[in-house]
């Protein structure tokens, strides 16, 4: 599949692509073996790119999708029951017959036929049908909600996968700065030992610390392939499509207290909501298979208009009514009474265990987001003064003050320092965002947040 393609497939779902992922590259360089066209730039994605275009594609969504589309279509059923039908009729028959012997009856033939219009509408039913709309209904919103549950869930795995590419190339560019300190080591190195204030040891040792340093970064770099890799799958990409993340958007601070988003969590998380419908839905059920195992009434009417009709009539009417007394069911009436209270209290109880959830892992979220903004700011302390003492360290060598092995030391120290710095905003911000997924809410930009740092 071409790069216009996947352009065009993308477009409605992300909206208008920034340059760097829309345009196509026009330059071609001929060298000595031919024409060699310059690869397509990757397609690059903030959060809120990679949400939109993953949700709209992830196949659990979908499927949710379709299963609400399925409850709505019963709620529509059960809501036919009160609703008159309307049917067109007609049928043509032909018989013919003949006697033979002793057989009684009189040979003959004789054909019919009816063209007519007939209305039937259901009168009265000791409120079975009316139980099934509640319940349908009810099912139908247990269904909308586990969809958006499964939104919640696919969106908090895109999340975290788009973060893990993020820390990957966070930690490759942190290998390529440490390499390139590594050269300039070297170099010092090297020119100490040619004037003679330096030992031969210490390029040797440099010279390790180079190849180490190639070492991390190639592992670094095999580590965002393996990333990227993982979030294509996410986004149903196909293998190889050229791709790269953003991190142009401002994750939005938390400003709920525990409390306040534990209050949230009960009004707005889809699991509780749904453990809720599907209770009042099996309540309903109950109801139902009660007013069963008593009389049940059903008052029925039926209109019918003849416009042709070989028995020479013009209009029926009719209207039945039924009462039904169960005497002796053999306990079938009994066991779908005990069947639907034990599913009545079996939804009840898990929508019980959904608050107690909720509430476990809000609290937890909760706790996350609050260590990971306080190791955050110890990180970037811890940064500053690594990267300050790296650049005084390697001025001291350079003036003969300080060892190779302090520089080692101060290089080793930056690298681990900037390392925890990448982790703990990475964390930082996932730990927002699951946050937000905790209390149910999608961690899409909304109207008042910005979309940049």
């Amino acid at each position: 599949m071409g790069w216009v393609t996947w352009c065009c497939l993308l477009a409605p779902v992300l909206g208008p692509l920034p340059p760097t992922a829309a345009a196509l590259p026009s330059a071609i360089s001929v060298g000595a073996e031919g024409p060699v066209t310059a690869a397509p730039a990757p397609l690059v994605l903030t959060l809120p790119d990679a949400l939109k275009l993953g949700l709209a594609r992830d196949r659990a969504v979908r499927i949710g999708q379709l299963d609400a589309v399925t409850a709505r279509a019963a709620e529509t059923q059960a809501y036919a029951a009160y609703q008159p039908s309307i049917d067109l009729l007609g049928n043509y028959s032909t018989f013919d017959s003949a006697s033979a012997g002793f057989a009684s009856g009189a040979a003959g033939a004789s054909i019919s036929h009816n063209v007519s219009v007939r209305v039937e509408q259901m009168i009265f039913d000791t409120a079975q049908a009316l139980y099934g709309i509640y319940r349908t209904r009810q099912e139908a919103r247990a269904a909308e909600q586990r969809e958006l549950e499964a939104q919640l869930t696919a969106a908090k795995r895109i999340a975290a996968d788009f973060y893990e590419v993020l820390r990957t190339g966070s930690l490759e560019r942190l290998a390529e700065q440490v390499l390139a300190q590594s050269r300039r080591e070297l170099e010092l190195a090297r020119a100490r030992a040619a004037q003679g204030s330096g030992a031969r040891l210490d390029v040797t040792r440099a010279e390790v610390a180079v190849a180490n340093s190639q070492v991390e970064l190639s592992s670094a770099g095999g580590d965002r392939r393996t990333a990227l890799s993982k979030l294509r799958y996410d986004l149903l990409l196909p293998p190889g499509t050229p791709l790269d993340v953003s991190d142009a958007w401002l994750v939005p601070a938390v400003e709920e207290s525990l409390a306040e988003a534990l209050v949230a969590a009960r009004a707005d998380r889809p699991q509780i909501a749904a453990a809720q419908a599907t209770s009042r839905a099996r309540q309903h059920a109950l109801t139902a298979a009660r007013l069963r195992r008593w009389a049940t009434v059903n008052v029925n009417a039926n209109y019918q208009k003849f416009f042709e009709s070989s028995r020479d009539v013009t209009s029926e009417y009719q209207i039945t009514a039924a009462v039904t007394i169960p005497l002796f069911d053999g306990q079938a009436g009994e066991a779908a009474e005990t069947a639907a209270e034990a599913a009545y209290l079996r939804a009840g109880e898990q929508f019980q265990q959904q608050l107690e959830t909720a509430s476990l892992e809000v609290e937890q979220a909760h706790l996350s987001w609050t260590t990971a903004s306080e190791r955050l700011v110890a990180a970037e302390a811890a940064a500053r003064l690594a990267a300050a003492t790296l650049s005084q360290t390697e001025e001291s060598y350079r003036l003969g003050v300080a060892s190779l092995l302090e520089l080692a030391a101060s290089r080793t120290e930056y690298s681990r320092a900037e390392s925890n710095r990448i982790q703990a905003k990475v964390d930082r911000d996932l730990a927002s965002i699951n946050l937000r997924v905790a209390v149910g809410r999608l961690p899409l930009p909304t109207a008042n947040q910005g979309e940049s740092r």
